[in-house]
């Protein structure tokens, strides 16, 4: 059993993995972590959903549970054992299904895990699977997949979790837009917990080889979740997201969704719809 401190806590030792440098992982990598005790936020999960614009304040929404998945991701790769270094790890898809919704007054238990596929050369894509019990149910099942850059490797090559081709949007409704003002990466961080510096200062993202600090990928997704919660009077319980372009800060998103198919198919884009910032499914 181990601790899970907050991304906060965990923000200098995160930066003290850059000491690993950049190791040969030619063997696969397979670690596991377990996480219990730990006791949900109810005033934190009621400033989120205020926050995303989740209306309904009987329901809890699925998408806050990926803030407690993201937190033991990070505790993962801060053991001894995970032999990349955290900063520069660049999230490309995850999958949250919610499968019963969790009592406020009792901790849950997080399993997380992650695989990484050795290789002689080219790019490592650590794959993230995090289970959230309540007593002996599941409650959320969460899986993250990253990829660690590195060159000498096949220019074509993609995760080893495929992305879907994207389905045709030509006919898609609007679902309006968000509009992400400079500040909003701080105003996030705030409720999220997600202190990662490049999303709310621009110079340490440019350190990073950033353009500018960016939107968080999840802070996206959540306002999507708000937005079709409302559009298509339904409850959100299972998302599955690919990230594809960051989204450069200050800016207006466009959402766009296929009213036919199940689950709902749907994207975020610039608001001219030149750029596909991301791209998913929701049920």
């Amino acid at each position: 059993m181990a601790q899970l401190d907050s991304i906060p806590q965990m923000l200098l030792p995160v930066m003290l993995t850059l000491t690993r440098g950049n190791p040969p992982v030619n063997k696969t990598v397979s670690l596991e972590t377990t996480f219990e005790n730990v006791v949900l936020d109810k005033a934190n999960i009621l400033e989120y959903s205020a926050f995303c614009g989740f209306q309904n304040s009987a329901d809890f929404p699925a998408t806050w549970l990926y803030l407690l998945a993201q937190r033991a991701q990070i505790a993962t790769m801060l053991d001894s054992k995970f032999p990349l270094a955290a900063p520069g790890i660049v999230h490309l898809t995850n999958s949250l299904e919610m499968f019963a919704k969790p009592s406020l007054d009792a901790p849950v238990t997080l399993k997380s895990s992650v695989v990484i596929e050795g290789k002689e050369k080219g790019s490592l894509f650590p794959m993230f699977t995090v289970e959230i019990l309540q007593g002996s149910s599941k409650i959320a099942l969460c899986k993250s997949g990253y990829i660690a850059k590195r060159g000498g490797g096949d220019k074509t090559e993609k995760s080893g979790d495929k992305v879907a081709s994207e389905p045709d949007f030509s006919a898609a409704k609007s679902a309006g837009s968000i509009v992400m003002p400079d500040s909003i990466g701080w105003d996030y961080a705030k409720v999220s917990g997600d202190f990662n510096p490049i999303h709310i200062a621009g110079i340490m993202a440019k350190a990073f080889g950033l353009p500018g600090k960016l939107a968080h990928g999840w802070y996206s997704v959540s306002m999507f979740a708000s937005v079709i919660e409302r559009v298509k009077s339904m409850s959100v319980k299972k998302i599955d997201v690919q990230f594809l372009k960051p989204v450069l800060l200050p800016t207006t998103v466009a959402l766009e969704y296929l009213e036919s198919g199940s689950p709902t198919a749907f994207r975020i884009t610039s608001e001219d719809k030149r750029i596909v910032h991301l791209t998913g499914q929701v049920s």
